[in-house]
């Protein structure tokens, strides 16, 4: 799954496994389970040379990456229609 994850991230440019791909469906899912390993500091189930295997694949988190807006696009957003002078 390592080797996997790191053709993916070169193919792809990124570790965002979308929930619609499912070719890739059980990677998305041992990746979610090696976050949780490590959140949960479950040790037996994932090694300490795991951990450095995953933290050394470019753009890869502990966290998963957020959907939808940030804080500073919701900002923004207010911002451009306070401009607007559309009033809550």
């Amino acid at each position: 799954m390592l080797m996997r994850l790191r053709e993916y991230q070169e193919e792809n440019g990124n570790l965002d496994i979308e929930t619609t791909d499912s070719e890739n469906s059980d990677l998305r899912q041992w990746l979610n389970e090696q976050r949780h390993y490590y959140k949960t500091e479950q040790k037996s189930r994932i090694t300490p040379e795991r951990i450095e295997a995953l933290e050394g694949i470019e753009g890869f988190s502990w966290r998963k990456r957020r959907q939808g807006l940030s804080k500073d696009d919701w900002s923004q957003l207010f911002v451009a229609i306070k401009d607007k002078g559309i009033a809550p």
